[in-house]
């Protein structure tokens, strides 16, 4: 396969942190609900609490990994300059997507019952908080990845 890190490859990295960060908090929320029940709570319910809790460590690690991976995969595009533009229309389509995507998470964080489970995910909540500015940031350096190297061809 053919697959190199592009702008549109961030939407991808959107999507799928929300779609992690959706998941996360909502498994959060299961363990916590199975945990009020005397019959299913005790050692292995609270070993399962504090295992999702590691989650959100994994989360940052998981945003970091997949915005280095898209930076070092742009080295290998060959870009021409006049699609710079294009690029940067892209870019703009992507943080519009991403700051639906951070509402939409917002608005389902403030759920009563995941709110509760919310406040132990720090990384969690901040990343998809901030997700248009951070995206912002890691296309910036794709942008320039893709468009600042020095290129020995004639186009």
């Amino acid at each position: 396969m053919n697959n190199h890190g592009s702008v549109l490859d961030l939407l991808l990295v959107g999507v799928f942190l929300f779609a992690s960060a959706i998941t996360i908090l909502t498994m959060a929320f299961i363990m916590s609900s199975l945990n009020v029940d005397p019959q299913l709570s005790g050692a292995s319910m609270t070993n399962g609490i504090s295992t999702m809790r590691v989650f959100d460590k994994a989360f940052l690690f998981i945003f970091a990994a997949l915005s280095v991976s898209t930076i070092v995969l742009a080295f290998q595009i060959e870009a021409h300059p006049a699609m710079f533009f294009l690029s940067v229309i892209m870019l703009m389509i992507v943080l519009m997507t991403s700051g639906i995507l951070s509402n939409v998470f917002e608005l389902f964080s403030q759920n009563e019952g995941i709110a509760v489970e919310a406040v132990n995910y720090t990384f969690v909540m901040r990343i998809m908080a901030n997700l248009p500015a951070m995206l912002f940031g890691v296309g910036v350096l794709l942008l320039v990845v893709l468009y600042g190297k020095v290129q020995n061809k004639p186009w």
